[in-house]
């Protein structure tokens, strides 16, 4: 009754948000297709510019196999000529590119994630000027986990606000913001918790005003797969936001991601795709908007001051009680709140603990975004399954890479610290290949691990396992930097 109740409770919540007005923005129409570019391949990653009629996207073509690229054509758009640019596809094949934004110029900001065999990924920013003179990785010390990511560029080139999973994400992508500091783009800064979830933040856009944010998640109370919020920044920290809304006027039961308009023009633009697959179809929706253009430079302070780690339930996302174990100095501390000051851990490998949590490690960078870091620490609960996070195989076999140990040695220590803790470990591939041999790669792959635990002492009576093969994705198995994800190892917490 008490769930009923919950529920009831949630989706009235969720009633009222969406029954919110947008001041900014309104929308005077019906999202229809952008027929100038309906005979295209499937597109993603949309972006148009401030300054000339242009606009970028990527495409998946059909002769490509998980690549992307940024493609050229012109055509008359609501009375305008607007540019649409290719990207040279510098360097390595296997990078995927998404176009971040255009300068004042017409050069042209973008993404590029390059991905190996063993499931490691370096991102970089790249800069492609007007005369495609090409100036690359110009944030240097980017960090993410993740196959993907995306961004865009504040109008006045001051902001980047990109969609990446750094160290301190609360979930898989998050948003970060990064100011350009005269000579040089600063750190990264996580825009927090109230924007940020343990889902898909992606696609963002920064409105002239530099305070209006749109953005697409795939977080719970949506419409569909992803949808489109928006959300205000109330000051100048880019910690505090107003609490996102849905823009149901473009949201709908299928995926909608890079939702952009620009001051001169009537129309916004956003993707829409089927609700599993990142690739659709160019919309445009006619809008009235009101945006005041900021004209000032807002100082961001050094991201060392006031940094801190809270560690919270990965559930729940209440903070809990934890312990901080220091692993180059043997040190451990214990706080009732969850909260640890992170100025004098930089640089150190950090084990976070709880009583009934699985413990999470991290090593941390040259430097910690001020404000909160989220840890999430999952709890230990009879039928919950938690993915054993950069436990890697050698492509096609089921060789346990070194680099996944500390990841399993930590599975190790909590069963050690929770003796009546029984697991049965599950093993996930993605669909290529023959359906018969993935499920027998799952299930070799599961018992690796199982003997990997046996071998460190963990009683054989405690583990089980089972392997599925692709028959449980968790994302679409389109595309290379999807399948990643489907390709896993979780365990379940047996009675």
């Amino acid at each position: 009754m008490m769930k009923l109740a919950i529920g009831i409770i949630c989706l009235l919540f969720a009633y009222l948000l969406e029954g919110q007005s947008i001041e900014q923005v309104k929308f005077t129409g019906r999202a229809e297709l952008m027929l100038e570019l309906t005979h295209r391949y499937k597109s993603n990653y949309l972006t148009i510019s401030h300054h000339q009629f242009r606009m970028a996207f990527t495409e998946l073509h059909p002769y490509q196999s998980d690549l992307d690229e940024i493609v050229t054509e012109k055509h008359s758009f609501h009375g305008h000529t607007w540019m649409i640019d290719i990207l040279p596809d510098y360097g390595d094949d296997q990078g995927l590119v998404t176009p971040i934004g255009f300068d004042y110029y017409g050069g042209l900001y973008y993404s590029k994630v390059l991905s190996n065999d063993q499931g490691g990924h370096t991102s970089m920013i790249n800069y492609l000027s007007a005369e495609n003179e090409l100036y690359a990785d110009i944030i240097p010390g980017l960090v993410n986990h993740s196959g993907l990511q995306s961004g865009a560029l504040s109008k006045n080139e001051r902001y980047m606000i990109l969609s990446t999973q750094g160290a301190y994400t609360h979930g898989k992508e998050d948003l970060y913001v990064i100011e350009y500091l005269g000579s040089s783009w600063g750190h990264m800064t996580n825009l927090g918790s109230i924007v940020n979830t343990k889902d898909q933040e992606i696609t963002p856009y920064l409105a002239t005003d530099n305070k209006t944010l749109f953005f697409s998640s795939d977080r719970t109370g949506g419409k569909g797969g992803y949808d489109i919020y928006m959300t205000e920044r109330l000051d100048d920290t880019w910690q505090n936001w107003t609490r996102p809304i849905n823009v149901s006027e473009v949201n709908s039961i299928q995926s909608e991601t890079s939702f952009c308009f620009v001051e001169t023009d009537p129309f916004a633009y956003f993707i829409r795709s089927d609700k599993l697959d990142v690739y659709g179809d160019i919309m445009e929706i006619p809008i009235e908007q009101s945006i005041v253009e900021d004209s000032s430079f807002t100082e961001i302070v050094d991201v060392i001051e006031k940094a801190y780690f809270k560690v919270v339930d990965g559930v729940t996302e209440r903070a809990i009680a934890s312990e901080l174990v220091i692993v180059e100095d043997y040190d451990q501390r214990q706080n009732e709140s969850g909260i640890f000051e992170a100025e004098e851990l930089v640089g150190k490998t950090l084990i976070f603990k709880s009583s009934g949590y699985f413990s999470s490690k991290l090593k941390v960078g040259e430097s910690v975004p001020k404000g909160e870091n989220i840890i999430f620490l999952q709890p230990l609960t009879t039928g919950s399954s938690i993915t054993l996070e950069n436990v890697l195989f050698k492509r096609a076999t089921a060789n346990i890479l070194t680099s996944s140990y500390e990841q399993l040695d930590l599975l190790v220590e909590v069963m050690n610290e929770n003796p009546d803790l029984n697991i049965r470990l599950k093993g996930h591939t993605d669909n290529k290949g023959n359906p018969v041999s993935n499920l027998e790669l799952s299930q070799n792959r599961v018992d690796a691990v199982a003997d990997y635990l046996r071998n460190k002492g963990i009683n054989r009576r405690r583990i089980s396992g089972i392997g599925y093969g692709g028959k449980y994705p968790i994302a679409s198995n389109e595309t290379e930097e999807t399948r990643q994800l489907n390709r896993r190892v979780e365990f379940e917490i047996m009675e």
